[in-house]
């Protein structure tokens, strides 16, 4: 598989179970996600943990995965990824095709590009300590209270920085690193700073 590009697919096998790897480099580094029938996924993972235990391999709870998604600032389905959010806003241009032939939502996606129209980014947020809010939060201009100009999709203590950190969609002109920005959560309202993804130590 070392010959794989991203966003590629192989068909590979271990112990007499075939199943799919795609490359994928989300997580700061190269890496595949595994396609493989439920009845079967057992069996691959302790397979994988046996053999990669010379390499330093160890298992990833979900927790842990979660707090590693959002320093990367990978997108998740669900979260970043819905239908509210196209691929450019979610700053997933790395796995579009410009030359591919028709394919459902091309035009759309052409026509946000080549007009300059993508009006929300997916950036980071730096967020002051205090209550954590909850993801689906608004996020507000503190220099116009109560006008919302994004939202908050994901949250997760960061280990290591320290702090909490969160994924949020924020208006394009409130994108820029080092912006401060607010998030109205419930009865309460965190200061956010916009980071770069992925997070790096302020």
């Amino acid at each position: 598989l070392a010959a794989l590009a991203p966003h590629h697919h192989a068909e590979v096998g271990i112990d007499g179970v075939r199943f799919m790897a795609a490359r994928s480099s989300e997580l700061g580094g190269s890496g595949f996600a595994i396609i493989v029938e439920a009845a079967a996924a057992e069996r691959i993972w302790r397979a994988l943990l046996t053999r990669g235990d010379a390499y330093g391999t160890s298992p990833l709870g979900e927790e842990a995965f979660e707090m590693v998604r959002v320093e990367f600032g990978m997108p998740r389905f669900g979260r970043e990824i819905t239908d509210e959010y196209n691929p450019l806003e979610a700053r997933l241009d790395d796995a579009i095709s410009w030359t591919k032939g028709c394919y459902i939502g091309q035009e759309v996606v052409a026509r946000l590009d080549s007009r300059q129209k993508v009006s929300k980014l997916l950036v980071g947020l730096w967020l002051e300590p205090g209550p954590v809010p909850d993801a689906g939060s608004p996020i507000e201009d503190p220099a116009r209270p109560g006008l919302r100009i994004g939202t908050l999709t994901s949250v997760a203590p960061s280990l290591d920085h320290r702090r909490v950190i969160g994924l949020a969609y924020v208006r394009n002109d409130l994108s820029a690193p080092g912006t401060n920005l607010v998030v109205a959560a419930q009865d309460d309202r965190v200061g956010a700073v916009v980071s770069d993804l992925p997070f790096k130590k302020p």
